[in-house]
């Protein structure tokens, strides 16, 4: 299935939290980027806008996951 850029960004960041058991995602922006197929820039986009929404929190290299549920929001198949 095909997944706009802010669902692939969304599954990346909680295949990753489940992957380690952690709610931290320490990935760099150019990693996901790398990761989801995109550009650093709308990567950070995306991010942008979902730490706006209380999804995730962003930090030096690293994301943290807030709400799970409204980035399982984000997952549109």
């Amino acid at each position: 299935m095909f997944l706009d850029l802010p669902g692939r960004v969304a599954k990346l960041l909680i295949d990753q939290s489940e992957l380690f058991g952690s709610n931290t995602v320490s990935l760099t922006q150019e990693d996901l980027a790398s990761f989801v197929g995109a550009t650093r820039v709308a990567v950070n986009r995306v991010l942008v806008d979902l730490e706006r929404r209380g999804a995730v929190k962003l930090g030096r290299g690293q994301v943290d996951l807030v709400d799970h549920a409204l980035l399982k929001k984000e997952i549109r198949y």
